[in-house]
């Protein structure tokens, strides 16, 4: 998506902000003085000079506050370069109101995904039909699954909480 075709779900964050480069240089300004200034600025090696020079819109920042915007327009105005600060493009968050668990994100077909799927076994799905989940404290065992605790009588007469040090 370029910046003049913003989507129509897409918001501008006021906050926030992107400094582009076009790699136009100032009037009057020489190329090859302005690419060693701004290299030397920003301590980048030929390639990456090449690179931000190339007439593309590479980002020289994003997502920042005006103040850092600001810093590195005064920046590449003093190394004669032309730079552009544009509020940055937020896309909204997309919420669902899907069940927990439930798969939200759009099928691909493919034949190595059915190749990856294991296939499910109809007698083990049948055996779970018949699952219920109880609520918490419910008896899952069956009378016959259930076995007798005895009840134990401990005496705890000589135990204290005292500190012993000071009796």
């Amino acid at each position: 998506m370029s910046e003049s075709e913003l989507e129509l779900d897409a918001e501008l964050d006021p906050e926030l902000f992107d400094v582009l480069f076009r790699g136009e240089i100032q009037a009057g300004q020489n190329i090859e003085q302005v690419k060693q200034r701004v290299g030397a600025i920003f301590k980048l090696d030929e390639a990456k000079l090449e690179r931000l020079f190339s007439g593309q819109t590479p980002y020289l920042k994003r997502n920042t506050d005006i103040t850092s915007a600001d810093k590195i327009l005064c920046a590449m105005e003093h190394a004669g370069a032309i730079a552009e600060v544009i509020a940055c493009v937020v896309k909204p968050q997309v919420l669902s109101m899907a069940p927990l668990g439930a798969n939200v994100l759009p099928e691909q077909e493919s034949e190595s995904d059915e190749a990856s799927t294991p296939a499910l076994d109809p007698e083990k799905l049948a055996a779970l039909a018949g699952m219920v989940a109880e609520p918490t404290g419910a008896y899952v065992l069956n009378a016959e699954e259930q076995c007798e605790v005895a009840s134990l009588d401990i005496d705890t007469s000589h135990l204290s909480l005292e500190d012993p040090e000071d009796t």
